[in-house]
């Protein structure tokens, strides 16, 4: 220490896995002259970005002179490792200088994917913006962070730029992407346009938005204020195949899907609606035996709900007609029912059973169970399986085990169906021989059904 100033040969400070090296002079007329160094900072070792999403872990040099009113630094950071949400990012570099209160700096980042310049001004109001290029390239880490399971199918390539400006608290982002193309569950997009994209303070504007591909394509315009409020407009059309990969329940599934989409009201209970087409869908369920199709029919979405307006599909050898609608609360389904009118159905249960059917059934699930109700008409039926008399009683006990198959995700839903049928039902095995009539009530669930009525034989042998 000197009358007029202080000087600093070596300060070294530590923070978790940080570490600053500094030396220099201060001048008691509030001049000084400093240089400093890092071989590691973490940006997460601070508290005040500790709860960023992003980390950053980086080695700096700077030096400086002039006054603590108007400093003059100039100072280069190497970025050994950066973190977005959890994934790498890569590498980069920046470097700059501060002087006369203005920032400028310029640097590369993603392992030299996107190059940036920024600038800021210091005054009253602080004034800032950054002009990033991205690169042609691949970001699919960019949005995976975001996602609770990536697909394993999730790429995603760009080409544009970013441009960020602020004054005080007001913030813009214009972003334009001229190359995009995006693959995840069996789809792959392409833009058909410039991607244009502004975000002015908290409302994000889509200017131009237009993704097609060999199997889909879709488009959007509109704004959202980010929790305040929607106002935007889907359309598009796709192949439903992609979509098996969302549920485990589906063994197979064809088809295409139109749509318009209007979603406008509250962040956190919009409005939807608009109309949803499926056009020659066909689909398997796992351990269902049947396949279900050609489905073709349309849903419209109207605020809460969704109405089944019409879906008529092909099934086991006849037609089912459904209708019915399914209600949300807070975007999570809250009631579903639907009514199906089916007409020249066959089906074989069991080993040795063939029947014909019409008939109506209802389904309706909500936060209370699942229930299947209604009437079915046995137009004709033929029992043929044969019993060996010396293994009666083991026949019995297969009898009691033998299952018909369905869906498991149904095992728990309630039954209260009544089955009738008076003409052209036959048993014809070993036993007996004999027309029956048959009126009973399907009770108990999917899962363990129980059976309350009478069969009827007037003629026959046994």
């Amino acid at each position: 220490m000197r009358p007029e100033e202080i000087e600093f040969k070596s300060l070294k400070v530590y923070r978790g896995e940080s570490d600053l090296e500094a030396k220099g002079t201060l001048f008691f007329n509030k001049n000084f002259n400093i240089s400093a160094s890092s071989n590691r900072i973490k940006l997460s070792d601070f508290p005040v970005f500790s709860d960023y999403p992003f980390d950053l872990i980086f080695g700096m040099d700077m030096d400086g002179s002039g006054s603590i009113d108007n400093p003059d630094l100039k100072f280069s950071i190497n970025i050994d490792e950066s973190f977005f949400r959890g994934v790498q990012m890569g590498k980069g570099e920046i470097k700059g200088t501060f002087n006369n209160k203005k920032l400028r700096a310029e640097g590369s980042f993603i392992n030299g994917l996107v190059t940036a310049e920024a600038g800021a001004l210091f005054s009253d109001r602080i004034s800032w913006n950054v002009n990033s290029k991205f690169k042609k390239g691949r970001y699919d880490f960019l949005l995976s962070g975001f996602m609770k399971e990536v697909p394993a199918d999730f790429r995603v390539f760009l080409e544009g730029g970013v441009r960020m400006e602020g004054v005080g608290d007001k913030i813009s982002v214009i972003s334009k992407f001229n190359s995009a193309t995006l693959s995840l569950y069996g789809y792959d997009f392409r833009n058909s346009e410039d991607i244009d994209l502004e975000l002015v303070d908290n409302e994000l504007r889509i200017k131009s938005f237009s993704l097609t591909g060999n199997n889909a394509d879709m488009s959007a315009a509109g704004t959202l204020k980010i929790n305040d409020e929607y106002n935007l407009t889907v359309n598009g059309n796709l192949d439903i195949a992609p979509l098996r990969a969302f549920s485990d329940k589906l063994s197979s599934l064809r088809g295409r899907s139109s749509f318009a989409i209007d979603v406008t009201g509250a962040w956190k209970s919009p409005e939807i609606s608009g109309e949803i087409n499926i056009d020659n869908a066909n689909a398997a369920l796992t351990g269902f035996p049947y396949k279900i199709g050609p489905i073709n029919g349309s849903f419209l979405l109207q605020k809460d709900r969704i109405t089944v307006k019409s879906i008529s599909s092909r099934f086991a050898g006849g037609t089912v007609v459904m209708s019915g609608a399914a209600y949300f609360k807070l975007l999570s389904l809250d009631r579903f029912f639907m009514s199906a009118d089916i007409s020249g159905i066959r089906i074989r249960p069991f080993e040795g059973l063939n029947a014909a059917l019409d008939g109506r059934l209802f389904f309706e699930t909500s936060s209370k169970g699942s229930s299947l109700t209604g009437n079915i008409d046995i137009k004709k039926a033929r029992y043929e399986k044969r019993v060996e008399w010396k293994s009666w009683l083991l026949g019995l006990k297969e009898i009691r085990k033998e299952r018909a198959e369905y869906p498991a995700f149904l095992a728990d839903t309630a039954l209260n169906i009544h089955i009738e049928g008076l003409n052209d039902i036959i048993i014809d095995n070993n036993i007996a021989r004999t027309p029956v009539k048959i009126t009973l009530n399907v009770t108990g669930t999917v899962a363990q059904k129980g059976l309350l009525g009478r069969i009827e034989a007037s003629e026959g042998t046994v």
